[in-house]
């Protein structure tokens, strides 16, 4: 696996996740663009719901825990070549069910036609109740 590496526009790395449980991974979340990283959360996805697509630090804590999950063989699924769909199912505020769905693409990203590493983090979202990866079909 490549080593991710920040870089101009899109390809800044705006936060590194190491997993807890398998530091191999190292998991990026990218400024991105409207289709993917930061810049594609912080608008709501492709959905543009922004309720369902938080980037304060309680949601980056379930991002975490979500990738964790999926490197120690649960919550996750493979739903393309090199990505990773990571789940974490919790109890919020006032006993609501819900579930962190976090997309990684562990491909190359290429800016300006340089290589910088796996392109990380895709979207991040929440769903309503306890739900696997098939949950997480639409961000």
């Amino acid at each position: 696996m490549t080593t991710a590496r920040s870089g101009p526009g899109a390809s800044h790395i705006v936060k590194t996740y190491a997993n807890t449980s398998n530091d191999w991974y190292q998991n990026v979340v990218r400024t991105g663009t409207s289709s993917f990283g930061w810049t594609h959360i912080q608008i709501g996805g492709s959905t543009r719901n922004t309720a369902n697509h938080p980037t304060d630090s309680v949601a980056q804590l379930y991002w975490q825990r979500a990738m964790d999950n999926w490197v120690n063989g649960v919550g996750g699924s493979i739903p393309f070549a090199n990505g990773r769909l990571a789940t974490y199912q919790f109890t919020g505020t006032g006993g609501i069910a819900r579930t962190m769905c976090v997309l990684l693409d562990d491909n190359d990203y290429t800016y300006s036609g340089t290589n910088y590493g796996p392109k990380g983090i895709i979207t991040a979202y929440y769903v309503a109740g306890h739900v696997g990866p098939t949950g997480c079909a639409r961000d």
